[in-house]
């Protein structure tokens, strides 16, 4: 019997007459986000629908947030078990909707990480990022050139791993470097730092057995500690920060067992930290490394060889970034007086404590001092950085694209200078073999002679792994647009541009910092991606056109001098490295 037979007459009617009320054709989906609704009103498009379900998903996220908030306390961080609790209920409530396992832990991950804007006071307006608002005068830049904060680590870490007591001066005291000097204490080392970047080892015992370790959130913080974990027997669990929770390590576990070594990842299905280490000890004479074996995992190798108890080759023909590794190691090894060779692409290291300098001498990092020569061609005006540049093909680039962007760079006597030129994209720059960190500082450059010029400029050429649709967010946000033959030019007037941009890595951001000489209203949503590499840069910035000046008129010296710190939101990214210096 079907459910009309229960209808009285009246019922059937009714029904009757709703059918007849519904639109004929059915035959698009689309129609039936507009059907009339019963009061006679047209349903919102299905976007504006996801759209609202979206904002519901924000305020849910919000409140879980808070709630978490106050489940930490005092202590900052979950207990053990609670964290674990809500895991087992999320995985459990999750797996009834979605079979992938990893999507389902890396979402889990993502929401105990994730960072909200404070509340706002009532009547308090909402900032919408960073404001990049320089003074447009010619600079006058007398400083430090700050110095690779990957060396200076490399340095922390072989002298806390001999136990010499040594002095790196003038390190760019970046999280990564902070994180690599408590990593070292936590193994027994006795390191300490200062506020003017000088980082002292005292000595102290290396003891690695039965440890747990937090690397931070840099790979080649691990990288520096796997190597030597893996030259004797020894087991240790290591963790990290967020982005590490992201990281693909399945390369490293795949090739771990060729060293005597298993690596385990803590969480099941997961490729990222926390990860358990197990060596034997037993190591081979010559080892292949895979193409797919990241750079820093195998330069954190080649520096710990000479702890190992035999000699041995590591043969990086099969690897991409051969040439890349070796010139970063080899100068190392060789300062700290280790017997190593190299053949082609094959490096012999031989045992041997290392003898690590006094004070080691640690080369500028090439992008942050890159982007503060190229405010020369900017503002106008001269910039005078203390250091000096070291032989490599990224500063041939470097050179390259100032002398385009109309900056003549002199390097004597210890000091790098740079000045205008007045002959600015005399020929095209072509950047299509730049380093993903050199990369956006000529598109960078690129987008402040458009805006400057007010008249189209010819694009450099870009790398092909630059991401395209970063490329395309920084010249929207900038007001500007790629045409088909290569151009960059001012989009049309109505052409509606973002309010703000995120910076997906330091670099983009110091790129558009470069671009806000020409346009006002840049602003970035995610400021504090600059200060973990370079905890003063916008300090720096916010005091142009002469810093030194600013800072002595602005700090007496009978008032303490007050610090400003940056609070900004930031997004969960896995931050990949390059290797430009």
């Amino acid at each position: 019997m079907s459910n009309e037979e229960h209808l009285s007459p009246e019922g059937r009617q009714a029904r009757s007459q709703r059918r007849d009320a519904r639109p004929g054709d059915r035959s698009g989906h689309g129609d039936k986000a507009r059907r009339p609704g019963r009061d006679g009103e047209r349903h919102q498009p299905l976007r504006e629908t996801v759209a609202d379900i979206d904002r519901n998903i924000l305020k849910m996220l919000v409140k879980r947030y808070n709630c978490i908030q106050r489940m930490a306390g005092q202590r900052g961080h979950l207990d053990p078990r609670e964290e674990k609790f809500l895991r087992e209920s999320w995985e459990k409530n999750a797996g009834r909707m979605s079979r992938d396992a990893r999507l389902i832990r890396q979402m889990f991950a993502l929401m105990q990480e994730v960072d909200f804007l404070p509340r706002r006071e009532p009547g308090e307006e909402l900032r919408q990022g960073f404001n990049l608002a320089p003074a447009r005068t010619p600079v006058n830049i007398r400083m430090t050139a700050p110095v690779s904060s990957r060396k200076s680590r490399v340095w922390i870490a072989l002298a806390a791993m001999t136990g010499a007591a040594r002095t790196i001066p003038s390190t760019l005291l970046n999280d990564a470097v902070v994180d690599c000097c408590k990593m070292c204490n936590q193994l027994g080392a006795a390191v300490s730092w200062q506020e003017n970047g000088t980082v002292v080892v005292r000595g102290g015992e290396f003891a690695l057995q039965d440890k747990v370790v937090f690397v931070g959130d840099d790979l080649f913080n691990f990288a520096l500690l796997l190597g030597r974990y893996v030259g004797c027997h020894s087991r240790a669990k290591f963790t990290g920060d967020s982005s590490l929770k992201f990281a693909d390590l399945s390369a490293v576990r795949r090739y771990l067992p060729m060293l005597g070594a298993r690596l385990v990842n803590a969480m099941p299905k997961s490729d990222g930290f926390p990860v358990r280490l197990e060596c034997s000890g037993v190591l081979p004479d010559s080892t292949v490394v895979p193409e797919d074996l990241p750079s820093e995992i195998v330069e954190g190798l080649m520096l710990a060889a000479p702890f190992w108890d035999r000699p041995v080759t590591f043969d990086l023909s099969r690897h991409p970034r051969a040439e890349a590794m070796l010139g970063f190691v080899l100068p190392l090894l060789m300062a700290c007086g280790v017997s190593a060779s190299v053949h082609g692409l094959e490096l012999s290291v031989k045992p041997g404590m290392p003898d690590i300098p006094e004070q080691p001498r640690v080369p500028v990092d090439l992008s942050l001092n890159a982007a503060l020569l190229a405010l020369s061609a900017v503002t106008g005006g001269e910039v005078r950085l203390h250091g000096a540049f070291p032989s490599c093909p990224v500063v041939g680039h470097i050179r390259a694209m100032l002398n385009w962007a109309g900056v003549n760079v002199a390097e004597a006597a210890g000091v790098i200078t740079a000045q205008p030129s007045g002959n600015a994209m005399q020929a095209p720059l072509d950047a299509s073999a730049f380093s993903a960190k050199l990369a956006p500082l000529a598109v960078g450059l690129a987008a402040f002679l458009a805006l400057k010029h007010d008249a189209p400029v010819r694009m450099p050429s870009l790398p092909e792994e630059l991401d395209r649709e970063t490329v395309e967010g920084f010249l929207q946000h900038a007001g500007l647009e790629l045409t088909a033959d290569g151009m960059l030019a001012r989009r049309a007037d109505n052409a509606e541009r973002p309010a703000v941009w995120t910076a997906p890595a330091p670099q983009w951001a110091l790129a558009l910092a470069l671009a806000s000489f020409a346009r006002a209203g840049l602003k970035l949503s995610n400021a504090g991606i600059m200060t973990r590499l370079y905890p003063s840069f916008w300090a720096l910035f916010n005091s142009l056109p002469d810093p030194e000046l600013k800072r002595a008129q602005e700090q007496p010296d009978e008032q303490p001098v007050v610090r400003r710190r940056i609070i900004t939101s930031q997004p969960a990214t896995f931050r990949e490295r390059d290797s430009d210096d």
